[in-house]
């Protein structure tokens, strides 16, 4: 296992950051949104992090504030970034409540100036005046390429 600072090293140059990062969500997790870790992560973060990468069929189950949504959004976000999905659908009991974690993963592609400097700009810039006053999105294609939908489970 590589030592602490072998890590920020490689995590220092573009380069060896992306690469890393492609293949290890965890990392990725941790060096672009390192402002989501109030303490420490848990063994079961881990794990999460690793089924996602496994391209399993997973079901997160846990307790309320253990960051499943979180963690859910940066999958999206890194599946965006790499291109390892064309399509992705995001789906929440009520669509009012999918489409707000869409926009959720739209405010990061717009502000989170890590994921820009290393990625670009993925998401389209708007023509429309008025658009970023929106608190909820249900589709978009990014300059990538990459589809993203908001579906509902339930009637809403």
């Amino acid at each position: 296992m590589p030592h602490r600072a072998e890590i920020e090293y490689l995590l220092s140059k573009q380069e060896t950051r992306k690469e890393l990062c492609q293949y290890d969500l965890l990392t990725f997790w941790a060096f672009y949104f390192a402002e989501s870790f109030e303490c420490s992560i848990a063994d079961f973060h881990r794990l999460w992090a690793s089924a996602l990468m496994s391209d399993s069929h997973i079901c997160f189950k846990a307790f309320r504030e253990s960051l499943k949504t979180t963690l859910a959004k940066i999958y999206v976000i890194h599946s965006i970034a790499y291109r390892t999905r064309r399509f992705i659908t995001w789906y929440g009991f009520e669509q009012s409540s999918a489409k707000s974690n869409i926009y959720d993963i739209v405010v990061q592609l717009q502000t989170n100036e890590r994921i820009r400097h290393d990625f670009g700009s993925l998401f389209p810039s708007s023509q429309k005046q008025g658009e970023k006053e929106k608190f909820s999105v249900g589709e978009f294609i990014t300059k990538n390429k990459v589809k993203v939908k908001a579906l509902s489970l339930g009637t809403g």
